[in-house]
């Protein structure tokens, strides 16, 4: 193909999709997101009363604290609360303008880095195309509404693996360490840099989140800790079973439950339950991960450690998955892992070459189907069986994308095994 037929198709490829953005988003960022920033609810409040006791000094933890910020429970950790003192001075629905405003543009940014580190077609255009059609979600109308801060860890996901590809740990530790503070779920990807032995970017993570921590005593007290605790569990109890709960403990619960039917707290053995399934995939993603983790290439100046990519991808999205409570606006983060898959696809060498490209073409479009259903049409469902479809469609993404991960990066470990056995075989070979 000459360069001239190459750009044609690159240039025509780039205006459809500019195009079809601009058509995408006139019905969906407009009416549907407008309303969104207008909401002034939802989960910020309680981040947003946390800035403001830690200006006070009350202590939002404690009975008192709780009183005087007009709640019953503060579900956040004491690091949370400090991303919102920028915001303190202004009003809730000030704040739901500008964090929502933020929101928008980090998913911008998000998709744009990913498209552009993986070299996709047309990156900026295959962006906004991404961008446009994640606008027209429910779930992420759904997590401007709350104001959440789902993307902002995706994109410190992101950010934490272009830093991991170029051999800068400690910038990659740092990264994951700001997103532990958001909420803690994030920690398992720091599972990666142990098993890679990359203790610089380990200490960097634990550093940063000790300044967080230390900065939230100062003005809560110690007590905020031993009093978060209960917290915790009540809410974790209260909506283990809810049917928007997507995460692998609340389809484990609900398997306790009749369809439709009233629901209750955690049980004793859906939880041994679905914690011995959780450390089975940590371990089963662990053992996966050994050998590319282990690669690591000189640091040269420059160089990219493509092999880090199915790993960060796999762990990003079972950190979410196994975390006990994932609402839709945590679809986000399965952005970036589904774009890692495709590439991987693209790039397997062999026979089989087509066969991975089909099979990771269809299971990945079913999951993108399923993210395009309307989030509130549980809510609505007149039948049992049609309660059952809407609430598997809302978990099902997370265990179908880390089935391909884990099949690619399967594969590639067998590949390198063959490779390193051939090697090893060649020097053992008397000259």
């Amino acid at each position: 193909m000459s360069a001239r037929t190459k750009f044609g198709i690159g240039f025509a490829y780039a205006c459809a999709a500019v195009v079809a953005s601009v058509y995408i988003l006139r019905g969906a960022f407009v009416p549907r997101l407008v309303d969104a920033l207008k909401y002034g609810r939802g989960d910020c409040v309680i981040n947003w009363l946390g800035a403001r006791a830690w200006i006070s000094h009350v202590d939002p933890y404690s009975a008192t604290g709780l009183k005087w910020a007009g709640i019953s429970v503060m579900g956040h950790p004491p690091t949370t609360p400090m991303w919102y003192l920028p915001f303190w001075r202004y009003d809730i629905f000030e704040l739901s303008q500008i964090f929502g405003h933020l929101l928008v543009l980090m998913l911008l940014v998000h998709l744009v880095l990913v498209a552009s580190e993986l070299r996709l077609p047309q990156p900026l255009a295959t962006a906004l195309l991404g961008f446009a059609l994640v606008m027209d979600t429910s779930w992420w109308v759904y997590h401007v509404q709350m104001v959440q801060l789902s993307e902002p860890i995706a994109l410190l996901y992101v950010l934490a693996w272009i830093c991991l590809r170029r051999h800068h740990d400690v910038a990659s530790g740092i990264l994951l360490g700001l997103a532990c503070t958001m909420k803690l779920y994030a920690g398992l990807v720091l599972l990666l840099l142990v098993l890679g032995r990359r203790w610089r970017g380990v200490a960097a993570a634990a550093a940063v989140y000790l300044g967080f921590a230390v900065l939230a005593t100062w003005h809560f007290g110690f007590a905020c800790w031993y009093e978060y605790l209960p917290m915790l569990r009540s809410t974790q109890n209260a909506w283990l079973s809810s049917l928007k709960n997507a995460s692998l403990h609340g389809v484990i619960l609900r398997l306790w439950w009749r369809p439709g039917g009233p629901r209750g707290p955690a049980l004793t053995s859906a939880t041994l339950l679905s914690w011995a399934i959780a450390i089975a995939i940590i371990l089963a993603m662990a053992w996966l991960s050994r050998r590319a983790l282990a690669r690591k290439p000189t640091s040269v100046p420059g160089t990219v450690d493509e092999s880090i990519d199915l790993p960060f991808a796999l762990a990003s999205t079972a950190s979410v998955w196994l975390n006990p409570v994932v609402w839709e606006h945590y679809d986000v983060t399965l952005l970036f892992p589904m774009a890692v898959a495709i590439v991987a696809a693209w790039r397997v060498e062999g026979r089989r070459r087509i066969a991975w490209m089909a099979a990771t073409a269809v299971v990945l479009g079913f999951v993108v189907y399923l993210l395009s259903i309307d989030m509130y049409a549980k809510n609505q469902a007149h039948t049992p069986r049609a309660l059952v479809w809407y609430v598997t469609a809302n978990w099902l993404p997370w265990p179908l994308v880390m089935g391909v991960l884990g099949a690619l990066l399967w594969r590639r470990d067998r590949v390198d095994a063959s490779a390193d056995a051939i090697s090893a075989g060649a020097g053992a070979r008397p000259a």
